[in-house]
């Protein structure tokens, strides 16, 4: 278990982390649905989308560093390098909304 830090560097509780071993074509694969943008100007994507309507935008970037950092050691192209993804809907403008709105399903515990 990581220790997670404050923002004066002490430590406060232990954070649970799991360990997924992935083959370069998974990480690749990870690598672009974590990149996919969204129309009308590119300028979001569905995974930041996702992380914005749950509250979870710190944990996103967090998570996009690793498989970040991940690609690099293991010189697979991210950043400019990568190929970019676009959806293309007839629609002017697509949003990503959460599909049940049961309060209960949308506030997991995940420990």
């Amino acid at each position: 278990m990581a220790r997670k830090k404050t923002a004066r560097g002490s430590t406060t509780k232990k954070v649970k982390t799991i360990r997924l071993e992935v083959t370069p074509q998974e990480l690749v694969h990870i690598r672009d649905l974590m990149s996919v943008v969204l129309p009308p100007d590119g300028e979001r994507t569905i995974s930041s989308c996702l992380a914005l309507i749950t509250r979870r935008q710190v944990k996103e970037g967090l998570l996009w560093k690793k498989v970040s950092a991940a690609c690099k050691r293991h010189k697979i192209p991210v950043g400019e390098q990568a190929p970019d993804y676009y959806l293309d809907l007839c629609a002017p403008v697509i949003d990503v909304f959460a599909a049940n709105t049961d309060d209960e399903l949308e506030d997991v515990a995940v420990e």
